[in-house]
């Protein structure tokens, strides 16, 4: 039976103001906000208690749902995790496409986009997250497959997203592709470095460093 959620109403005229009223919510509307509240509790659990501490029933008393609910949603925490790793892709590509719109029509625009993506894609919640999933793919083949394929399509949809933020030279240049993963990956290093040293790079060096690097793959002949 559909869920009732109370609402008021007000109309333009004060004086024909409605009293509460029933709006009603579907069953796929409840199952698909119970799913996400699920969902978000364990990306919060990966991220503050790490993938060993994040057992199911954690995640239930976060996300506030039921045994029953969970295990509906999600019937083994492996299934979950895979979940999981779509729903904290999904969550790494709007964080930067928020930004997007911000890009500087003119100036350092190749410096802008590499600083976006080092703030927003690398020193962000979401990918620490992520390193939690990395880490335990090592020994689940079955995460590991997952995380393989949504690193791939996170890689190339945010790579497209994010190419009119370099500016038509740049983007056009037909080692674009080549320059963009390399920095990546540098920039991958250096967060997975830092979690050990607890010294993270002072950012404008480490990103004037980085558009040293990308000029470099540019211009570089295979």
């Amino acid at each position: 039976m559909p869920e009732l959620i109370m609402a008021s109403t007000r109309s333009e005229n004060p004086v024909a103001d409605h009293p509460a009223r029933a709006v009603r919510r579907t069953q796929a509307e409840r199952s698909t906000a119970t799913r996400n509240a699920i969902l978000d509790a364990t990306i919060r659990c990966l991220l503050e208690q790490g993938y060993a501490a994040t057992s199911t029933t954690a995640i239930q008393q976060r996300a506030g749902v039921s045994r029953g609910a969970l295990t509906h949603q999600f019937p083994s925490k492996n299934e979950l995790m895979i979940a999981a790793v779509g729903h904290l892709s999904e969550m790494r590509t709007s964080a930067l496409l928020e930004r997007v719109a911000e890009a500087p029509a003119q100036g350092d625009r190749l410096t802008w986009a590499l600083r976006l993506i080092w703030r927003e894609a690398f020193n962000s919640d979401s990918f620490h997250a992520a390193i939690e999933l990395w880490t335990a793919s090592r020994t689940d083949p079955a995460l590991r497959s997952a995380l393989q394929e949504s690193e791939r399509a996170l890689g190339r949809r945010n790579r497209e997203k994010l190419s009119p933020t370099f500016g038509d030279e740049i983007a056009s240049h037909p080692n674009f592709r080549r320059a963009y993963d390399v920095v990546g990956r540098q920039m991958r290093g250096a967060v997975l470095t830092n979690l050990i040293r607890k010294e993270p790079p002072e950012s404008d060096t480490f990103v004037a460093e980085c558009v040293r690097i990308f000029r470099n793959e540019l211009d570089t002949t295979v």
